[in-house]
């Protein structure tokens, strides 16, 4: 059993449209108050949504 996210799937995917009309992944999660890995979360997220 996995553990539940701290961001939902709707923020996730609000943040992965944004990034791919041209935000930048470190201002989107700076805006969001994600901690210090928050940019490496955004290229994740970007990464399993292109993927699938």
């Amino acid at each position: 059993m996995g553990r539940k996210s701290k961001y939902s799937k709707e923020l996730k995917l609000e943040i992965i449209k944004r990034y791919l009309n041209g935000e930048s992944a470190s201002a989107l999660a700076n805006e969001y108050g994600m901690t210090k890995r928050g940019e490496t979360l955004v290229f994740e997220w970007v990464h399993r949504y292109e993927v699938l």
